[in-house]
């Protein structure tokens, strides 16, 4: 989905750049903006939609990853597949952050993406996914542990505690 946001973020780069270069004086913004009307076209994220709710509206990662791998689905074996590739902890991590960004403001989330890019970064796997990128280039990193099943609710937990480097925004209001 991430192809999906860059694409997003291109037509949004279009629109500018038509806007800036248009002669105004013969055409409104609302001209050019109605040549990008996406009201009745269905975005890949849209077309996902079924899979997204099926596979991913368990209540934890195992089950999901489950689910997946249990499929024929070309599209629930690719996704395992992305997913499996990852840090365990990491996946786990991510799954317990979005459960509670439900009900966060921006200004929580904000922090608490903070706290735990912080938490991230004395983390082995943040390490070895460095050294399996950009240091060997090898692209087999060995992620301790390996599978989400062996990931504890105390390495999870870690994550989300308050680190001496703790971030607020004065402004706090503006996000929410």
């Amino acid at each position: 989905c991430s192809s999906d946001l860059v694409t997003e973020f291109n037509k949004f780069d279009s629109i500018i750049t038509d806007i800036t270069k248009t002669d105004m004086s013969s055409i409104s913004i609302s001209d050019v903006l109605q040549s990008y009307n996406m009201k009745n076209k269905t975005s890949n994220i849209e077309k996902l939609l079924g899979n997204i709710n099926k596979y991913f509206g368990e209540n934890n990662i195992e089950n999901i990853m489950s689910t997946l791998a249990k499929s024929k689905e070309d599209w629930a074996q690719q996704t395992f597949e992305n997913i499996n590739m990852r840090s365990a902890t990491s996946i786990h991590v991510t799954f317990k952050m979005l459960e509670q960004a439900k009900s966060y403001t921006l200004a929580q989330a904000l922090a608490v993406e903070y706290q735990l890019a912080c938490n991230f970064i004395t983390n082995s796997d943040f390490k070895e996914g460095i050294r399996a990128q950009i240091i060997d280039k090898d692209k087999t990193p060995k992620w301790q542990p390996q599978n989400v099943k062996d990931v504890d609710s105390g390495s999870i937990n870690f994550y989300f505690k308050k680190n001496k480097n703790d971030i607020t925004f004065a402004d706090s209001d503006k996000f929410n």
